[in-house]
């Protein structure tokens, strides 16, 4: 082994090496040491014009080996920075790259020392003065690109033009995401493989693809458009290799380069190395380090099989190297890389598999790699959140030192949100969901929208924007800002709707300067934020100024940043949010400074249309944080702590053949003469998840963890067989977090069932008590669930002088459950699609003047819009439900007309007041009524019958079910009290339901009959009516348990008082 010292330029003009020790891996500053083995040094060892291929397993220093390298170029050769430049497989490696080679070489470097292939394939290009834009040629992002092939195929299907797409290819699927990814494909494989959309065709035609038949016919449409100086990464590729040869060795602005490393190579695609040969017949060294067996990019064309190829590739001897010296890891994890490892394919290249372990092995830790089967998806959140708190707390490993890998992106969100609620930061991979996905950046599209002029500031958008960030309001203060606007309007003699008042106050200038409420301020600044940005668009400002100025306007940078400095779930999503907000002002000043005439409404359009992330070298928080990410995404980086979550069956290995649609691989094995069976084609899906897998397993240095869902609906990978046995104890430990702990010992002080022994429970109180004089939410006694004095103890009304409102629909919800009736009427029952759709047919009731059933579903279509739904299906679905309600309530109106009933009243309103003792108290029975019917006897007499009309599926079906039933009983007593007008001396024929929401095979709905009280039966409901009003107007509501409790079609507002956490 030798060691070399990290040289000043100051010391040496000709920054000679001299004879001192190199220091361990990672960037060292000047004047530190790097160690190199003897593997490594016979890397540095290489002649200036000798190609080569540094193979190595996880951990032997491959990208130390190559900084390495290209400081003795420089520093041992003289080769200037601009003669040597190192290729990375992403821009996020590159830039990692780029400060550790500063740090590394410590000259002055004309440019970048590492870059993509990409970019440089652009450089080439804009430097050729061959590029038909004009400037730079700019890169076509995998969103734009998406975007781009989404809008042609819908313009082709709308217009009936494009190519004839096979049957099975319909319009259906031509609109998934996944079609659109594998036609993006496929482009990029023909590009790269220099076939034009004739010669797809013709391969289409005489191997029978009638998908590559269709696929070029759409190419050629794709490529016939004005791209305006953008290209796709495969164009741009292909273009610079054209270029390249057209020029002489020594020329063009890469006329200086001498040798070239590439780190991670083997997630080069097929124009990527073909880029590389291209340099190599310009007389460049090419030197590549890889691992054949972490390839990650199968799918979009990485090459598991170019390095053991690379003298084929390069058209020229190539010498291999392979590193023998494994500096990472503890033998636990090494043993398990290996053993995935072993069964992926050699491709061409797997001597580095046999690498020697580090010489002070001795010290790794045991049992560094854990398997755990959870027994449901949030148990797998926990497990994970306590392992992570572990290394933090007890074994000091920063938050960035550790990594959560999941098998694909859709599954970043929910692990990122579950372990922000259990207090771990995250930090999430970029490049997954469009940006306008993020709350706070659609509040500010939505906002870009508006001044633009694209969106009607109707009230439906003032109220999402109030609710927004933005607006900084939530649903109580929108409730108090409409109820000011109300208050207001009636002042003035005048009765116009809340929505039409909230439309008028954003759309006049300074109507809601005469409200002096808080709800009103905030909505004052807003109103004030959406005029600025519609008089800025106006004068034309670009998209970079809009977002700029709603931004600025909202005042909440210094909040955020405030929070984001903090810790627990607060400081997670005020770090998000700013990493958000920082993506959109980074994306709309890349799109100013790419097209700066274009206006900024195409630029709103592009965002807003995109289903794809792009990745994103914008700055994020600066806090610490848990990276949370794919195996794609890791690449080039290594973790103290890696945990591998969502180990499932079904997910990972996911063994679905690639490009199953269209066949983009096996268009590249087609060309290549290497075309394979799908058996074989099945395993090689395999030996890419096995890649996947390893790339995810030894990203990890002293810990690794896997981590899998075992229940009825779950089952583990197989891959979870390559871990050690599962360790049954590690789901039963509780949270380690300060709000676990409180938890937890609150818990042992007060439980019921087997109750703590008393040193436990004197423990448990001392650490509380410690907890609490520190400040810990939770700890104090105060804080404790029931134990805070009540705020009031006096009852709602007196009801011996008050006049008590009862209401018959919410007397049956008095009498099962008080203290659920009271949640409900004190803090607002929540409501949604179900009771919105029911009072649509109410009203279509309510003015309906015959049976006809067109009539009736025209009366729902008037005051559809008042329904809101947060997705097409869902409006979709309940559009059904309400037809089939419609055409159930027309049959019952039919039979009604034929059986010679007609109605009397719709919505009749009614009031009785029965008195309560001798002081003025009395009860309000008062409500409105759906219809109140004349329907004849045998004999002639016509009786008055009250109907009530239900669509909730719940709703009773049988007589004896409403025999007591509250509400109807309610509607007989106002009947017999002459409370109806238009009932006056007619006979009472009792009460019904009119249930709407399901039918028997005689007739399509129920009407299950309450009989016509007697006057006992009367007098008996009179007193339940006034026992219901004087609990209702009590200080103590009982908490019954029953069905409401835990039945999710009974909304039972009270159910967290039977929470055994909560209550016992």
């Amino acid at each position: 082994m030798r060691t070399m010292t990290v040289p000043d330029a100051s010391d040496d003009p000709t920054g000679a090496v001299r004879d001192a020790d190199r220091a361990p891996v990672g960037g060292p500053a000047v004047g530190t040491c790097v160690r190199v083995d003897d593997s490594q040094e016979a890397v540095l060892r290489l002649a200036d014009d000798r190609s080569a291929v540094v193979l190595g397993a996880p951990g032997t220093g491959k990208t130390t080996t190559l900084i390495e390298a290209v400081a003795e170029r420089v520093h041992s050769r003289g080769l200037r920075t601009d003669e040597v430049l190192v290729i990375a497989s992403s821009r996020s490696s590159a830039q990692v790259l780029r400060d550790r080679l500063e740090a590394r070489v410590a000259r002055a470097t004309p440019g970048s020392l590492a870059r993509t292939a990409i970019s440089l394939a652009l450089e080439v290009i804009a430097g050729s003065g061959a590029f038909a834009g004009s400037g730079r040629p700019r890169l076509l992002t995998g969103g734009e690109q998406d975007q781009t092939i989404a809008e042609r195929l819908l313009g082709d299907e709308q217009d009936a033009t494009g190519p004839l797409w096979p049957a099975e290819l319909g319009p259906e699927v031509r609109r998934l995401q996944g079609f659109r990814t594998e036609l993006r494909n496929l482009m990029e494989r023909s590009v790269e493989h220099d076939v034009a959309p004739a010669e797809l065709r013709r391969l289409g035609t005489e191997h029978g693809r009638p998908e590559w038949v269709a696929s070029a016919g759409f190419i050629e449409g794709f490529l016939a458009d004005d791209w305006r100086g953008h290209l796709t990464p495969a164009a741009a590729l292909a273009r610079a290799v054209r270029l390249l040869d057209d020029q002489e060795p020594g020329t063009g602005v890469l006329g200086s380069l001498r040798v070239v490393f590439v780190d991670d190579a083997q997630e080069a695609t097929h124009g990527v190395l073909q880029l590389f040969a291209a340099l190599a017949r310009h007389g460049v060294t090419i030197v590549a380090f890889g691992d054949p067996d972490l390839t990650t990019g199968a799918f979009h064309g990485a090459r598991a099989d170019a390095l053991g190829r690379f003298a084929e590739v390069l058209g020229r001897p190539v010498d291999t190297l392979v590193l023998g010296q494994v500096h990472r890891g503890t033998p636990d994890i090494r043993a398990t890389v290996r053993g995935v490892a072993e069964r992926i394919g050699t491709a061409g290249a797997g001597l580095h598999r046999t690498a020697a372990p580090p010489v002070d092995d001795a010290e790794a830790p045991e049992h560094s790699v854990v398997t755990v089967a959870a027994g449901s998806p949030a148990e797998q959140i926990a497990v994970v959140a306590r392992f992570l708190r572990e290394r933090h707390v007890l074994d000091g490993v920063a938050w960035a030192d550790m990594a959560v890998v999941v098998r694909s992106g859709g599954l970043i969100p929910a692990i990122e949100r579950g372990l922000s609620s259990l207090e771990v930061p995250t930090r999430a991979s970029t490049g997954g969901a469009p940006l306008r996905d993020h709350p706070f950046v659609r509040s500010v599209l939505l906002a870009m929208s508006v001044a633009l002029g694209r969106t009607p500031l109707d009230a439906e958008v003032v109220t999402e924007l109030l609710h927004s960030a933005l607006g900084g309001l939530d649903s109580i203060g929108v409730r108090r800002l409409r109820a000011a606007l109300r208050h207001a309007d009636l002042a003035e003699g005048l009765d116009r709707s809340a929505d039409r008042l909230l439309e008028e106050a954003f759309a006049v200038p300074g109507a809601l300067i005469g409200l002096e409420t808080p709800s009103a301020a905030r909505a004052r600044s807003l109103a004030d934020s959406l005029a600025e940005a519609s008089a800025q668009a106006a004068a034309g400002a670009s998209a970079e100024e809009l977002v700029y100025g709603l931004w600025s306007r909202s005042r909440l940078e210094r909040s955020w940043v405030s929070l984001s400095k903090g810790s627990g779930q607060a400081a997670e999503e005020a770090n998000r949010d700013l990493d958000a907000i920082t993506q959109l002002a980074d994306a709309a000043r890349t799109f100013v400074e790419a097209e700066p005439d274009t206006p900024a409404s195409v630029f709103l359009d592009r965002l807003l249309e995109q289903t794809v992330g792009d990745d994103s070298l914008a700055p994020t928080g600066l806090r610490e944080a848990v990276t949370i990410a794919t195996p794609a995404a890791l690449v080039g980086t290594a973790f103290d702590t890696v945990v591998v979550a969502g180990m499932q069956d079904g997910v990972w290995p996911n063994l679905r053949v690639r490009d199953s649609l269209l066949g983009a691989s096996e268009l590249v094995e087609l060309l290549e003469g290497t075309a394979t069976a799908t058996a074989d084609a099945r395993r090689a899906v395999l030996h890419d998840e096995l890649r996947l897998f390893a790339q995810a397993t030894s990203r990890a240095h002293r810990s690794l963890m896997g981590v899998a869902v075992v229940d009825d609906d779950h089952q583990a990978s197989p891959f979870l067989t390559l871990l050690p046995e599962p360790d049954p104890h590690r789901a039963s430990l509780s949270p380690l977090s300060l709000r676990g702990l409180v938890g937890t010992l609150r818990r042992s002080l007060t439980r019921r069932i087997r109750p703590a022994d008393p040193a436990e429970r004197a423990a448990s109180a001392s650490a509380l008590a410690i907890l609490a004089t520190a400040g810990v939410p939770g700890a104090p006694t105060e804080e404790w669930y029931g134990v805070a004095a009540p705020s009031s103890t006096a009852p709602l009304h007196d009801p011996a002088v008050e006049e008590l409102p009862v209401s018959p629909s919410r007397m049956e919800a008095f009498e099962e459950c008080p203290l659920h009736w009271a949640i409900a009427r004190l803090g607002g029952g929540a409501s949604g699609f179900a009771s919105g759709l029911g009072t649509i047919v109410h009203a279509a009731l309510e003015h309906a003047e015959s049976s006809d059933e067109a009539a009736l579903w025209a009366a729902v279509e008037d005051r559809w819009d008042e329904l809101h739904f947060e997705a097409d299906w869902e409006g979709a679905a309940t559009k059904r439900r309400a037809a089939e309600l419609v055409h159930r309530l027309s049959a019952y109106l039919h039979d009604a007309e034929r059986a010679g009933v007609t109605s009397i009243g719709n919505e009749s309103r009614f009031s009785l007041r029965i008195p309560i003792g001798e002081l003025g108290g009395a009860a309000v029975l008062g409500g409105s009524i759906d219809r109140v019917e004349l329907v004849p006897d045998a004999d002639g007499t016509r009786r008055v019958v009250i109907a009530d009309l239900k669509t909730g599926g719940s709703a009773p079906r049988q007589d004896r079910e409403v025999a007591d039933m509250a509400q109807l009983g309610a509607y007989q007593l106002a009947l017999a009290s002459g409370a109806i007008t238009g009932t006056e001396g007619l006979l009472s024929g009792g009460a019904k339901l009119i249930v709407v929401s399901a039918g028997t095979k005689r007739k399509e709905y129920y009407d299950p009959a309450q009989p016509a009280f007697d006057d006992e039966a009367l007098e008996r409901f009179r007193e339940r009516v006034l026992a219901d009003a004087v609990g209702m107007a009590g200080a103590v509501f009982e908490a019954r348990v029953g069905t409401h409790c835990h039945d999710p079609f009974a909304f039972g507002e009270c159910a967290i008082h039977v929470v055994p956490a909560v209550s016992s």
